[in-house]
């Protein structure tokens, strides 16, 4: 194998191997392998992603939400019940219902989303997802 060859193969490498490691050159946090989130979206799962963002889109383009926080409602051992909640920017629009979340790794997961603000007040700034799920 010439050096060529050798340098285009490793390029190759780093290129197909990038999208399923998590980014944090903004948050300056070394890379790390995230969970996959179709095969398995459980509580430890969904705690890897926190800070993580995500695009939806929606009609009137695409929203970039952030998991700020991944809350235990009721620890039992037969299931697993969570609320996942999600912040946007201001002036966000994210109706309620299921959106496709998708992920910079690659990953696409449908979530049931409800806005966590009053239907009176200004467009909503955080939207949380709840699980439950038996074990």
């Amino acid at each position: 194998m010439n050096k060529r060859e050798f340098l285009l193969g490793s390029c190759a490498l780093i290129c197909t191997a990038a999208p399923a490691l998590g980014t944090a050159a903004s948050s300056g946090r070394p890379l790390r392998r995230l969970p996959g989130l179709a095969e398995s979206p459980d509580l430890a799962s969904w705690q890897a992603y926190l800070d993580q963002t995500f695009e939806v889109a929606t009609a009137r383009g695409r929203q970039r939400l952030r998991l700020r926080q991944v809350r235990v409602d009721a620890p039992r051992s037969s299931s697993e019940q969570f609320t996942l909640v999600f912040g946007a920017d201001a002036g966000a629009m994210l109706a309620e219902g299921t959106h496709t979340l998708a992920h910079a790794t690659g990953q696409r997961v449908p979530v049931y989303l409800a806005p966590m603000q009053a239907s009176d007040s200004a467009a909503p700034l955080r939207w949380a997802a709840h699980f439950n799920l038996l074990v």
